[in-house]
């Protein structure tokens, strides 16, 4: 048995694409076991949802992600339209498919261009961007924006296509079609490519559903679970899912790339259908009380978008569940037992999108589910497990932080006093916005009182800001070291806004 080490890899790294950052503990080369930290892209997407209306949170969501914008736009605007029973015309039912899949086609290219670079294939990787790039002229030739297009709208689609745009969009997927026929044989038949992907980070079919994995990442496990199929408009189009049994890397680029042809036939025939009439429903009013859940089929997997009316125009709740959240279980998975010089590889063959995950600040209830976390007098009767500054506590308590949501692959505890920092006295245990902790303030006093912290408790708390400015003193404020009273809890990677 060799001896075991800890390697950081990631956030900043040549082949990552995204900032994930996992620690890697080694026997020799070979990964024992892979702990993944995320915590990187803090935004808070979800929280606007109090101060923008409905009709504006569709530009929000469409910025969850820039590769996957479309679909974000989608899955809001149909989940809306459901809870306020909005029925859109059949154009722009038909529509919204040909733009999804031209989304589709869109991400499935760029992945295969990251999976060459992190080959060193760069001559490669030129020409799947290039080929990438007739699709972002379609986009902005139709709606005036190459990557976030907003062309969703709820009660149909933004604007409508002309006859002449409809043969644009004809000869770009031909010319598309015979290009990746032409580039599909250097991923699936080249001896050095093949090399680098078969029989790396094989995980069964059978793991992959106990994990919850989803999109091409199951799809090359053989799991048959894309949200398409429930479509009928899709069945009429001829799609039926791309599946592989292997579960290694070369089977995920395999169903990638059959997808990619297999959307540019759908976008085709969907074009040929086009039905005539309108294209958009007028929608007037607030959405009622109540709740509904759409599923979208986005290019990494199903994504989950859930919506709360309360009778204003502001929705009480808007939830995104996004496909990267959920296949990092998987991604541990199939790091256990590959060699270090893999693990870029199978990083990539999930195709992650870290911005995706990281859009919120959200805490976990005892049971593991996620729950959002909320200030003032709710926030306070909720008992999370999870504790941040959004709720202030006069108890020590227990902080435990789980990195990836429902699939918990990293507990730290930490037996650090839970309360706030406010001039050296406990501030009120209300609305604790202007009062909540800094990531910068919390680790001056990790630093002078030399509490136990793991490294990734570090990280979590915004110690890549900079070392030296831990050590400069507020102005007007004491030594820290002098005796003040209290210390402040980690917060979860996650939480951090």
């Amino acid at each position: 048995m060799g001896k075991r080490t800890i390697v950081p890899f990631g956030p900043q790294h040549p082949a990552l694409p995204e900032p994930v950052h996992l620690d890697l503990e080694l026997e020799d080369e070979t990964v024992v076991r892979a702990i993944p930290s995320i915590g990187y892209v803090h935004r808070g997407l979800e929280k606007l949802v109090e101060k923008r209306d409905y009709q504006q949170m569709t530009y929000i969501m469409e910025r969850v992600c820039g590769i996957c914008s479309f679909g974000h736009g989608y899955g809001y605007v149909g989940a809306v339209e459901g809870l306020m029973g909005v029925e859109i015309p059949d154009r722009a039912r038909m529509l919204r498919i040909v733009f999804h899949e031209l989304s589709r086609v869109h991400s499935h290219l760029l992945w295969m261009g990251l999976l060459a670079d992190g080959m060193g294939f760069d001559s490669l990787f030129m020409r799947c961007w290039r080929i990438r790039e007739r699709v972002l002229d379609v986009f902005e030739a139709i709606t005036g924006g190459r990557v976030i297009v907003s062309f969703c709208r709820i009660g149909g689609v933004s604007t409508d296509v002309t006859d002449e745009q409809i043969r644009m969009i004809r000869s770009a997927v031909d010319r598309i079609e015979k290009e990746v026929e032409a580039t599909a044989p250097v991923f699936l038949r080249d001896a050095s490519v093949r090399s680098r992907l078969k029989g790396v980070g094989a995980i069964s079919r059978d793991d992959m559903i106990d994990l919850c994995g989803v999109g091409p990442t199951a799809r090359g496990s053989g799991v048959c679970n894309d949200v398409r199929r429930l479509d009928p408009l899709y069945g009429e189009l001829g799609f039926s899912p791309v599946l592989r049994d292997d579960g290694d890397c070369l089977a995920r680029c395999e169903v990638r790339i059959e997808e990619l042809l297999q959307s540019l036939r759908i976008i085709r025939e969907a074009l040929g259908r086009l039905p005539a009439g309108e294209w958009r429903t007028p929608v007037k009013g607030n959405p009622p009380v109540g709740e509904y859940a759409f599923r979208v089929e986005q290019p990494r997997g199903e994504a989950f978008y859930y919506v709360k009316g309360n009778g204003t125009k502001f929705l009480e709740r808007a939830r995104v569940r996004t496909p990267t959240n959920i296949n990092i279980a998987a991604m541990t998975r199939m790091l256990q037992g590959c060699s270090l010089q893999d693990v870029s590889m199978i990083i990539i063959t999930i195709d992650p999108c870290i911005s995706c995950t990281e859009r919120r600040w959200h805490g976990i209830h005892e049971d593991g589910c996620e729950a959002p976390l909320e200030s003032g007098e709710k926030a306070r009767n909720k008992k999370l497990s999870c504790h941040s500054t959004r709720i202030p506590s006069r108890q020590p308590r227990t902080s435990r932080v789980r990195s990836v949501g429902l699939h918990t692959v990293q507990h730290l505890r930490q037996e650090v006093p839970c309360r706030r920092h406010t001039g050296g006295q406990e501030g009120p245990h209300g609305d604790d916005t202007e009062n909540a902790v800094r990531p910068m303030r919390i680790l001056r006093r990790i630093l002078s009182e030399k509490l136990p912290v793991d490294r990734s408790g570090l990280y979590a708390a915004g110690f890549n800001q900079g070392y030296r400015r831990l050590h400069r003193p507020r102005k007007g404020e004491a030594d820290e070291r002098n005796g003040r009273e209290g210390s402040a809890c980690l917060k979860p990677s996650n939480d951090l806004i």
